[in-house]
């Protein structure tokens, strides 16, 4: 297995991940089980966070300063089906762009470590 940074240079760094996000999200804001978590929000900033949280999942450098992943989710009363069908946009993103596999499967591993921070039912 390659090294984690060599991951992140491997697939493109920075801009193929913000590219990633950019199919995510207009995936995700087609999901009616889903697009309500995005009303009234920056979804410029929303991508902004989720390009560097991806990009320190990938192997990346760690550039986020925001609020805990537990911190800006509390409240929002998200389901585990909520976190598997995102999850799910996120793996069609990364197919899209052809992700290797166990790339692919070591960011979801990454993301899945926070489901409970997530998750609040």
């Amino acid at each position: 297995m390659e090294p984690q940074n060599n991951i992140y240079d491997h697939i493109g760094g920075k801009e193929k991940i913000g590219q990633m996000v950019d199919d995510f999200y207009q995936n995700v804001m087609n999901d009616e089980s889903l697009n309500h978590f995005f009303k009234n929000i920056d979804m410029e900033k929303q991508r902004e966070h989720q390009t560097n949280f991806l990009s320190y999942a990938f192997g990346g450098p760690n550039q986020y300063n925001g609020r805990t992943i537990a911190n800006a989710h509390q409240g929002i009363n998200t389901e585990h089906s909520h976190f598997d069908s995102i999850i799910n946009h996120l793996q069609n993103a990364m197919q899209k762009h052809e992700i290797e596999e166990e790339h692919m499967e070591r960011v979801i591993r990454k993301i899945s470590e926070h489901r409970q921070d997530i998750v609040s039912e």
